[in-house]
């Protein structure tokens, strides 16, 4: 996984969301997975706790949760843990610069389906820290674990969409907002992902060739230049 340098201007747009809407509760979700969503979670959790914020990460991917691969300083036990009482609160464990809760280890999935202990739990982890992260399972995903859409919507206050180019297609976009405004979400921004993308230097020939069948010399020599540019081979 991933971790975005606290200094990108990636970063810097998102937390002027953030910021701007004033969100504590803040969801980061993809269409179908493996877009990098996961990574933006934990590298927004990070960069809020630097500036001495007190942070949980709630892992809700039923689909792909973390795991000590993920996250190096993982403890080896989780602590269960309930929203139907306080363990939500005192169970969460320190990685790193945040707090953490991992949906491998909640107990009775069954009680979180009631909206009233659920947003009696969020109140009072509002009450422990001054923000929450929920890493989302993708939404277009669908089984009978998953943590439902609404109750989520319901207290979250920016949705995050991680969406990956040359990954995710329109008619998949339309299906996500569609299932997002009905589970009335208040607020969502997309974020883009490149990590589909081949590397610049790839495209770049690609163009060439397409442009300049009709003069080879001036091809090869154009294909020749980019080559020697090694960085623009470098993975996204």
């Amino acid at each position: 996984m991933r971790i975005i340098p606290k200094q990108y201007q990636e970063l810097e747009l998102i937390f002027e969301s953030i910021n701007s809407e004033k969100a504590r509760c803040i969801a980061f979700a993809s269409p179908n997975g493996h877009s990098g969503a996961t990574s933006l979670a934990i590298s927004v959790a990070k960069r809020l706790s630097g500036r001495n914020e007190r942070v949980l990460v709630i892992d809700l991917n039923t689909c792909n949760p973390l795991t000590g691969k993920d996250l190096v300083s993982m403890p080896n036990a989780l602590a269960k843990w309930s929203f139907g009482d306080i363990s939500c609160q005192l169970n969460a464990q320190s990685i790193d610069d945040f707090y953490f809760l991992s949906i491998t280890q909640l107990q009775d999935l069954a009680l979180v389906r009631e909206k009233d202990v659920f947003d009696m739990a969020i109140l009072m982890l509002k009450q422990e820290f001054d923000y929450i992260l929920f890493d989302m399972s993708p939404i277009c995903k669908r089984n009978h674990a998953n943590f439902p859409l609404h109750l989520l919507m319901s207290v979250t206050d920016l949705l995050l969409l991680d969406i990956a180019l040359g990954k995710t297609t329109q008619e998949t976009l339309d299906a996500v907002i569609s299932e997002l405004k009905s589970a009335h979400c208040r607020r969502f921004e997309i974020v883009v992902s490149q990590m589909y993308m081949p590397p610049l230097g790839e495209r770049l020939i690609d163009s060439i060739n397409r442009r300049f069948r009709r003069l080879p010399k001036v091809k090869h020599r154009l294909i020749n230049i980019v080559n020697r540019q090694q960085w623009l081979f470098q993975g996204v």
